[in-house]
């Protein structure tokens, strides 16, 4: 009698994830400029590695408004919407800190760091201004003097911060 022995053996390599996912920058798609009370700016926070829809930070800016950033699908990014509010100023919108919501990778670890990036919104420079210009004198190049009706009068009112060419105000004299 013969033995026969058959075996069908299949080798199978695993790999432990142990690694906790990060953020690694924040950018957005919203261009430099000015923005003023109820513009939005879109902000993203990009992870070193892929992690799971739903999950979610919070990020506090410069101007102290916050926005929780919330991946929409599997991937490594979060997103927002900041609406700019009254009172909200910055000369250059920055992420202050952020705190971790529930962020963890496919492979189930969690976020812990809190660590900002150094990149912050790279190459763009963001402006909220919702303070008004005010008229901070007038002057006028026409000399003293008795005018009658019809005669002009140029008057130039300067403003406490640039304004938009095209503005104009009416000014009633005694």
């Amino acid at each position: 009698s013969s033995d026969v022995c058959s075996s069908d053996l299949t080798s199978t390599n695993y790999e432990v994830d142990t690694i906790r996912p990060t953020v690694s920058s924040f950018t957005t798609t919203t261009s430099s400029g000015y923005y003023t009370i109820g513009q939005n700016i879109e902000i993203t926070a990009n992870t070193s590695e892929n992690i799971q829809s739903g999950n979610n930070i919070t990020v506090t800016l410069d101007t102290n408004d916050t926005v929780t950033l919330t991946a929409g699908s599997a991937g490594n990014e979060m997103t927002g919407t900041y609406t700019v509010g009254e009172g909200d100023n910055s000369t250059d919108l920055t992420i202050s800190s952020f705190t971790v919501g529930t962020v963890k990778d496919t492979a189930g670890n969690a976020m812990t760091s809190n660590t900002l990036p150094d990149s912050i919104f790279a190459g763009k420079t963001i402006v909220i201004d919702t303070t008004p210009p005010t008229i901070t004198k007038f002057t006028t190049t026409t000399t003293t003097g008795t005018y009658k009706i019809g005669d002009q009068i140029t008057i130039t009112a300067e403003t406490s911060e640039n304004i938009q060419s095209g503005n104009n105000i009416t000014v009633t004299l005694d």
